[in-house]
């Protein structure tokens, strides 16, 4: 009965060890492998607001992308897709630029895009 207990508990110790190691060492294979590359940041004409132009690569087997996210004036771009427009493929013939303090321009959009918002808080997308 001793024996039982004792491997039972050695069982459960190896177990618990285990998931500790795990816990310790997956998390990196979980993390974005993507990357962006800032082609253009543009401030609108109150500081209040940067438009940003940037490509996102997610390793080899997919191809880039061409993004564009919109964050307030200090803040930090994300390592994460446009909150704007996303299209397939590297900008080549987009640009970006503020017609008024509440109104973007992304130019070039693609007939390949995944996401176009025509809005994002007071400020209006134009295409």
């Amino acid at each position: 009965m001793k024996r039982k207990t004792a491997i039972s508990i050695s069982f459960l110790s190896a177990i618990i060890v285990s998931g500790v190691i795990a816990f310790a060492f997956i998390p990196p294979f979980f993390e974005s492998e993507c990357e962006n590359e800032i082609i253009k940041s543009v401030k609108n004409p109150i500081n209040s607001y940067v438009a940003i132009l940037f490509s996102r690569n997610c390793g080899a087997t997919t191809n880039y992308s061409t993004n564009v996210s919109i964050i307030k004036q200090g803040e930090k771009l994300l390592n994460e897709a446009g909150n704007i427009y996303i299209s397939d493929g590297y900008p080549k013939r987009n640009g970006i630029n503020w017609l008024n303090e509440n109104t973007l321009h992304i130019g070039g959009a693609s007939y390949k895009s995944f996401k176009q918002k025509n809005g994002f808080s007071n400020i209006e997308i134009q295409y």
